[in-house]
């Protein structure tokens, strides 16, 4: 599947929000619009972006500094799914930007970036509904976070709601496929 064929006004949704912020970065690469529905993360990423160091270390050296905040953020954590999705997210700017200070752009241009395809997780479509939706990285369902019956219970709910928002078309797609 490629930018160029996904309609505008189609919804591209997935369980995790790092596959999705990859995707999105991709399609504005290519000279599509779209937006992020409902992505409260975002302040909060840039946020702990801009808190990782000066801005002009390197790629390696943020992935570094991502790697001792998360880290972190697992001792302190009661569940380690939040905090292992939010790493990462940050990892995916990391990844595009050359220094830190390229991620925080990459990062801050995402969260303010509008346009006719809209992405958004499986927790957020809940209600929605759009003609053609691209259910990306169905295998991350279910979360390899879920262990106890409710989560896994929880998580064929996310799949359910996933599958069921196309009006007319439902694609099941992988990232490692998008070009």
């Amino acid at each position: 599947w490629s930018a160029d064929e996904i309609p505008d006004n189609a919804a591209i949704i997935c369980r995790n929000n790092a596959p999705l912020f990859t995707c999105a970065l991709q399609l504005l690469r290519g000279g599509r619009g779209c937006q992020l529905v409902g992505s409260d993360l975002g302040p909060g990423l840039v946020k702990v972006l801009k808190k990782l160091g000066a801005e002009n270390i390197n790629r390696e050296q943020v992935h570094e500094a991502i790697n001792r905040w998360e880290a972190e953020r697992l001792r302190k954590a009661r569940s380690e799914g939040p905090t292992r999705d939010r790493a990462d997210c940050l990892r995916v700017f990391a990844s595009f930007g050359n220094t830190l200070g390229g991620a925080i752009a990459y990062a801050e241009r995402l969260f303010s970036s509008s346009g006719p395809i809209k992405l958004l997780s499986g927790h957020k479509a809940k209600g929605l509904e759009f003609d053609t939706v691209y259910f990306l990285d169905p295998w991350r369902i279910p979360s390899r976070y879920a262990v106890t019956h409710e989560q896994k219970e929880q998580e064929k709910n996310v799949e359910y709601v996933i599958t069921t928002r196309a009006k007319d078309k439902l694609f099941l797609v992988n990232l490692e496929d998008f070009s």
